[in-house]
């Protein structure tokens, strides 16, 4: 792409390699969001609860802790 753009002229405007160029930082700048919000496991979890709704997991607590309540 860099070597399309260095054949023209550089006095003159081309709307076509400003489109190409904006076109092509917009998927980048995309892929590497999304890349970063599959491969981090919060993200990848916080995804998976907005699309798949995550109502029906139940999770289960555990007090660790050294006192007794009742």
């Amino acid at each position: 792409m860099i070597a399309q753009l260095a054949r023209h002229n550089r006095a003159e405007y081309d709307q076509f390699n400003n489109n190409l160029m904006g076109l092509s930082i917009i998927l980048h700048n995309g892929a590497t969001c999304l890349s970063i919000l599959l491969i981090h496991s919060p993200y990848r979890n916080f995804l998976k609860s907005l699309v798949g709704g995550g109502g029906g997991k139940k999770v289960n607590v555990i007090n660790v802790s050294g006192e007794r309540r009742i």
